[in-house]
């Protein structure tokens, strides 16, 4: 599993299900913390293969929101 934070983008490898359920929602919270603090944007939660993620505060989300795009 690989949880890497880098300037408001949080990029997500996991190896199963129980793991990538546990690091999104942590990743989710975190960002959900920002957001609250900032009242810009939402967070958008990017699937990228079955097992590679990024999370990250978007501007096209509308604060308050999480949406999901699957880019594979």
């Amino acid at each position: 599993m690989t949880f890497v934070h880098v300037d408001g983008l949080i990029k997500i490898t996991v190896k199963n299900r129980a793991e990538m359920e546990f690091h999104l929602e942590s990743a989710i919270r975190s960002l959900r913390m920002k957001a609250d603090e900032q009242k810009a944007c939402g967070i958008l939660v990017t699937r990228h293969s079955a097992y590679d993620f990024t999370a990250e505060l978007h501007p096209s989300v509308p604060f308050g929101l999480t949406r999901e795009l699957r880019k594979w």
